[in-house]
């Protein structure tokens, strides 16, 4: 009996399992990113201390009044680990991004915002 058609089978089958067991997550989200002066935050959302950050879910009507106002220059399509890439990048630690992350990908529609002196570094899904 020829052994080596059953041990080619039992290769492929195997191969497949490790590739779909090692598949990553390919979500995708739409995010749009801006960067805007304190003074224009401040006066659609209010106070935010230097080198803070907030998180602000939207219901449908803040979010259908703020849709129109954002940008497709601005739209990405990204993952999870550029969204936490984007975190990493504007000065959170790895663990904080990511319960960031989680959070965005699990609202609805949110914004986390981060003051840098005068400046407003948003993240919007």
């Amino acid at each position: 009996m020829n052994r080596k058609p059953i041990f080619l089978i039992i290769l492929i089958i195997s191969i497949q399992v490790l590739l779909i067991g090692c598949k990553h997550n390919d979500d995708t989200y739409t995010v749009w990113t801006s960067v805007d002066s304190y003074t224009d935050f401040q006066n659609v959302f209010g106070d935010l201390d230097d080198d803070y950050f907030t998180k602000i879910s939207f219901y449908d009507d803040g979010w259908n009044l703020l849709y129109p106002s954002l940008s497709n220059a601005d739209k990405y399509q990204w993952n999870e680990e550029k969204i936490t890439s984007y975190f990493i990048g504007r000065s959170f630690i790895e663990s904080q991004a990511k319960e960031l992350t989680s959070w965005l990908i699990t609202t609805k529609h949110g914004m986390v915002s981060l003051r840098k002196g005068n400046t407003v570094y948003s993240i919007i899904k």
